[in-house]
């Protein structure tokens, strides 16, 4: 799914969902939850496709090759969680804000939203 896809489904989504005042999701209903979670994964196993690697770095954890297994969740603030194993097995959840798709580029930074009708 490209990133004009996945703007467009989430702007269908968006008369059912609270938005905050910045224009991020806020809270998904429960009745959209499943499709919502279903093309968040799709979106992110799309970026993984296209991707040489995504890793995890941060604070005192080393770097970390990961490939993501689902989404788990959404917090208030509009960050994605995913489900994450890397390459000795090990599963993890981990804030897309943690992971890098390339040293400049956050997966974070290729997961937002604008909202209907902004660029």
């Amino acid at each position: 799914m490209t990133q004009k896809e996945f703007q467009e489904k989430l702007t269908e989504f968006h008369s059912q969902c609270t938005i905050t005042s910045n224009g991020r999701l806020y809270k998904v209903p429960e009745s959209l939850k499943n499709e919502f979670y279903r093309v968040l994964e799709e979106r992110l196993h799309d970026i993984e496709r296209n991707s040489s690697c995504l890793i995890i770095r941060g604070g005192r954890r080393p770097k970390r090759r990961v490939h993501i297994i689902n989404v788990s969740g959404l917090s208030f603030t509009g960050v994605f969680f995913v489900k994450v194993k890397d390459e000795s097995g090990l599963v993890t959840t981990s804030s897309t804000f943690n992971i890098w798709v390339d040293d400049k580029t956050l997966l974070s930074d290729l997961m937002k939203w604008k909202g209907p009708g902004k660029k």
